[in-house]
């Protein structure tokens, strides 16, 4: 399995490296007035509108303000584009099945979490790129069609 590792607020998580289509820096994002709580806006991603899902929100952390140095990570999945804001980025590693626990032998109410690596550097967290979307796909369903205007490029 192969991950990509992000860092929100000190600690390391991780989505599957094949949902990832690039990482940018942080740009403007549209918001959307009146849109869900889920979705922070819209950012234009080479000519395909991206929402934008609050991972803080969706994974119970404390809301901050997104800021220039903060990260973007671009993921394709259920054939749409969406962004995620991350603190940071570390990169891509390769986890072998020995090295992995399902979510399911350790907590069975972790409604985003698929399983936990365990690397030298400390444990990370592996969280399902579908499960996050579905909420966000959920959410953009009950927007009218004019809401989801383009922001800026990514």
């Amino acid at each position: 399995m192969t991950l990509l590792v992000f860092m929100i607020d000190g600690h390391n998580y991780a989505i599957e490296s094949s949902y990832v289509r690039k990482v940018v820096r942080m740009v403007e994002i549209t918001p959307l007035p009146g849109g869900p709580d889920a979705i922070l806006g819209v950012i234009d991603v080479q000519g395909d509108i991206a929402p934008v899902i609050d991972l803080r929100r969706c994974l119970g952390m404390n809301n901050r303000e997104l800021n220039i140095c903060d990260q973007l990570i671009i993921v394709h999945a259920e054939g749409r584009c969406f962004a995620l804001p991350v603190d940071e980025t570390e990169g891509v590693i390769d986890c072998s099945e020995e090295t992995v626990t399902p979510a399911s032998g350790i907590v069975s109410d972790a409604i985003y979490v698929c399983g936990v690596a365990k690397r030298a550097e400390g444990m990370v967290l592996i969280y399902s790129i579908e499960k996050l979307l579905s909420v966000a796909t959920e959410a953009l369903t009950t927007l009218e069609p004019e809401q989801l205007t383009g922001g800026q490029n990514a």
